[in-house]
């Protein structure tokens, strides 16, 4: 038999073994492809860097945190020495000297001191969105630490610093009821009241745009997704920070003692931001 005879058996037996198996040739898949390139697949979380934590501690270590952060800023040193504490020596005097300092930073620092408190509680904020959304998780829910980082400057800087600007305006300082509120509400509470409708009306806009801008830059979004993240998200984001901030605005506005401004839009927006971020990240 000659050799090509051979060779062409050969073929037509192989072509045949194939036909009756009905096994394609073996193709390399996406999700395949994706691993060799250290991706994930397509509709998994990638979970690199990311680690577990327990819900309930969680939530009390952020209870802590919060309430520790904020009463630093409304204790005072006498407070301290008129208490039960012992203020001479040990714990007690140290408090007393932090208490001192931050009374300072109060009329040296504000800006400083306020941004100090808003990169915390937005902080807390963040991991509080994270952990709510998975509080069915008997194993734990899983931090993200490049979203914390993300989320807190975004709100720090969308919110906490434009804020902090916004009530020093001298025509928002400026700003009373006129005559008609003033009639109907009174002078104070119309003050208040129109205040808040004025900070609604032009600055909430910029800070819910802000805010989900950010968060989307900081993904490295391109511009065509952060486009359908403000078709998407922009309108549910404002009409809730209307709803939520008119009320705590409006509270801020009405008392007249200017430290406890930020301490009360800090406390209002890690409320706030909790809810902003899970609807930023919302898929």
């Amino acid at each position: 038999m000659q050799p090509s005879t051979i060779l062409f058996a050969l073929l037509c037996s192989q072509a045949s073994a194939l036909k009756v198996s009905g096994a394609p040739a073996a193709r390399p898949s996406l999700d395949s492809l994706q691993r060799l390139r250290g991706g994930a697949k397509s509709d998994e979380v990638d979970r690199y860097s990311h680690f577990r934590v327990p819900q309930l501690p969680t939530y009390a270590a952020c209870a802590l945190a919060t309430t520790a952060s904020v009463g630093s800023m409304i204790v005072t040193p006498a407070m301290l020495e008129s208490s039960a504490i012992d203020t001479a020596a040990g714990f007690g005097a140290w408090a007393v000297k932090f208490a001192g300092a931050i009374q300072t930073m109060k009329v040296t620092n504000p800006l400083e001191l306020t941004m100090a408190l808003g990169f915390l509680l937005k902080a807390i904020a963040e991991i509080l969105s994270q952990v709510i959304t998975q509080g069915d998780d008997p194993e734990g829910a899983w931090l993200d630490p490049l979203r914390i980082f993300r989320s807190t400057w975004a709100s720090l800087l969308s919110s906490s610093l434009t804020f902090y600007y916004w009530t020093r305006l001298p025509f928002v300082r400026a700003l009373t009821a006129p005559g008609p509120v003033a009639a109907l509400l009174g002078q104070k509470f119309g003050t208040s009241v129109t205040k808040m409708i004025v900070t609604q009306a032009l600055y909430r806009p910029i800070n819910v745009g802000l805010f989900l801008a950010m968060q989307s830059l900081f993904r490295g979004d391109s511009a065509r997704e952060l486009a359908e993240v403000m078709r998407t998200k922009f309108k549910g984001g404002l009409i809730g920070g209307i709803a939520f901030f008119s009320i705590s605005n409006m509270i801020m506005f009405s008392i007249p003692i200017p430290f406890l401004h930020p301490i009360i839009g800090a406390i209002a927006g890690l409320i706030f931001n909790v809810w902003l971020a899970i609807v930023a990240y919302k898929k």
